[in-house]
């Protein structure tokens, strides 16, 4: 079997690994897979040494030139099937870059697989944005019978859905003690030190002018580090942080020799830092490391927002459910008004009920709100106690992750279920 996958997100790396990912679960089954892709994720994809075609949007053809290359691209090709990873990816991308209708894709007669991210069907096709009104969402994934769900972050098991296949995101992953500990010596680390990841990526940061983005997004990717830095800035002297790629400013504030940042890198050296880690602490819950981080038994702190505070009353609200200290309130001040938001800065909070409704993966996880400083904070102690504290706060986390990896262990091998979904069959429109 051959696949051919597009994977044309130019702003986020979670989308290209979990395709490569993916195919290097089905490569280890026989299955081939070549990628088309924009330049800046060409490093991962030859990493794992897929056949590729790279898309250089500054220069790509367009409309009946589009159509042509990617003709030609099927038929060197000659896949099976096509996956999109993700769905909503594919469909900005070819009708902002290619300027092409995307169920053009259908035209080859061929089954296509999208990457589900949202659990599409259960939600209302749209994104709420903080600031912004909400943005639909293409509802032409429903006519494909097949879906494709990477566990985690989306559930264990199909629900009421005829589409869904869940499959396990990325193959067990270790890393070599000797590894980590050489890792962990070079950042000037004890062996009574915790290091705590603190991911960051480029969609986290306003686009220069392009792309979807408000003044109130302007205004967390500025205000929201404030509150991090107050929350890690509690936890005790031997916990250190670790960042890849560009911290906030306000990351500076940290306690001094205690933050380690470290440039973008290559796959292997990031699962490396990882695996080195003892923690992670994320603003985006569908975040593909906090995923990796689970499956590789490490515990996992997600902050979020779920309180609206556009006025007095919604303050009021909020003030009716968390110890609002005095600290959030002067930051709620100086920040105006804000929305709910699951991933930061952007939004998505409402968007994201399908995939956080009862589902198993959130057990394996701390979950806090972000304006909860004391909650927070006790949960960032939490977090990084060590097997002997005497909270056993790390003994009851490992028996939560321990409950949720045995269930992803009894999903099927990825080829079993990419077997299903190609014989499902093209789109039915």
């Amino acid at each position: 079997m051959k696949l051919l996958f597009f994977s044309l997100s130019a702003a986020a790396s979670g989308e290209t690994f979990i395709g490569l990912s993916l195919a290097e679960q089905l490569r280890r089954a026989g299955v081939e897979s070549h990628f088309v892709h924009p330049p800046v994720t060409s490093g991962a994809v030859e990493h794992f040494g897929f056949d590729h075609t790279v898309v250089d949007y500054a220069d790509c053809p367009k409309g009946p030139s589009a159509r042509a290359f990617v003709d030609e691209l099927v038929a060197s090709v000659a896949p099976d099937a096509i996956v999109l990873c993700d769905y909503n990816v594919f469909i900005r991308n070819v009708r902002f870059h290619f300027q092409l209708d995307p169920v053009f894709i259908d035209d080859y007669g061929l089954p296509v697989l999208p990457v589900d991210l949202m659990e599409w069907e259960d939600t209302d096709f749209e994104i709420d944005l903080c600031g912004a009104p909400p943005l639909p969402v293409d509802r032409g994934i429903l006519a494909y019978p097949a879906h494709l769900r990477p566990v985690p972050p989306l559930h264990l098991d199909r629900g009421g859905s005829t589409r869904a296949l869940p499959y396990r995101v990325v193959a067990p992953e270790s890393v070599d003690p000797a590894t980590s500990a050489r890792i962990r010596a070079d950042l000037g680390l004890g062996g009574r030190d915790r290091l705590v990841m603190l991911p960051v990526s480029a969609w986290q940061r306003p686009p220069g002018g392009r792309g979807l983005w408000s003044d109130m997004m302007t205004t967390l990717t500025d205000h929201v580090p404030d509150l991090v830095v107050r929350y890690l800035g509690r936890l005790p002297e031997h916990v250190h942080f670790l960042v890849i790629g560009q911290a906030p400013p306000a990351f500076d504030r940290l306690p001094a020799g205690r933050l380690h940042v470290r440039p973008p890198c290559a796959i292997d050296r990031y699962t490396e830092y990882l695996g080195a880690s003892d923690a992670v602490v994320l603003l985006s819950p569908p975040s593909v490391t906090g995923a990796r981080a689970v499956l590789m038994d490490k515990p996992v702190l997600i902050m979020q927002n779920r309180f609206p505070v556009r006025d007095g009353a919604e303050l009021a609200a909020v003030a009716a459910e968390v110890d609002l200290t005095p600290f959030v309130r002067d930051w709620l001040a100086a920040t105006g008004p804000i929305d709910r938001f699951r991933m930061w800065p952007k939004g998505s909070f409402r968007a994201l009920d399908a995939v956080f409704t009862a589902n198993d993966y959130t057990n394996a996880l701390i979950t806090t709100e972000l304006l909860d400083e004391t909650g927070t904070v006790r949960a960032l102690h939490d977090l990084v106690a060590g097997p002997d504290d005497p909270s056993g706060a790390a003994e009851r986390l490992a028996k939560s992750r321990a409950r949720y990896l045995e269930a992803v262990a009894a999903l099927p091998d990825a080829v079993e279920v990419i077997r299903e979904a190609v014989g499902r069959g093209p789109a039915r429109r």
